[in-house]
């Protein structure tokens, strides 16, 4: 995409990181309810207190996309470097955790660049297995990720006990 420019994140971007959190909490809540989060006042101060965390922390990095001349982001990823377990070979791994892209600007190849900015983040740090979590309802997003190189490794299952 012409003008697309994928940078780290940083404090001043956290308000159009959150405005894209949100639309990308509520396009889950919607394919699952058991998905929702709060997206209230309380959990917006929640939530930008996390990502002001990751900021600081050398194991996460924010990275955000923009198109030059445009006010705003059009995308955002979130990527963390995690402990698997130590008998785990490797005993850490990258690991993203959110990567929307507004849905005005989606299939015009945001996503894979911002992904692009993370595996260069994890191979510099001496990753060599990303994992991450996909719903089991958002077939698009799985699509995506699997055309990405991404394959299933383990099943996360659930139950509701009330």
């Amino acid at each position: 995409m012409e003008g697309l420019v994928i940078r780290e994140g940083r404090t001043a971007d956290l308000d159009e990181v959150l405005r894209l959190w949100v639309q990308m909490v509520d396009y889950h809540a919607a394919l699952d309810a058991r998905l929702r989060m709060r997206t209230d006042a309380e959990g917006l101060e929640g939530m930008r207190g996390y990502l002001e965390s990751c900021l600081e922390s050398p194991e996460s990095r924010l990275f955000v996309a923009e198109i030059a001349e445009r006010p705003g982001l059009v995308g955002y990823l979130l990527a963390h470097i995690r402990p698997i377990s130590p008998l785990v070979i490797p005993p850490t791994c990258g690991h993203i955790s959110d990567l929307c892209v507004d849905e005005p600007f989606r299939r015009q190849g945001i996503g894979r660049e911002l992904v692009r900015a993370a595996w260069d983040w994890f191979r510099e740090r001496g990753q060599t297995q990303l994992r991450l979590s996909v719903a089991a309802a958002n077939a698009a997003g799985q699509a995506f990720w699997r055309a990405m190189g991404f394959q299933e490794l383990m099943l996360q299952m659930t139950m509701d006990l009330g």
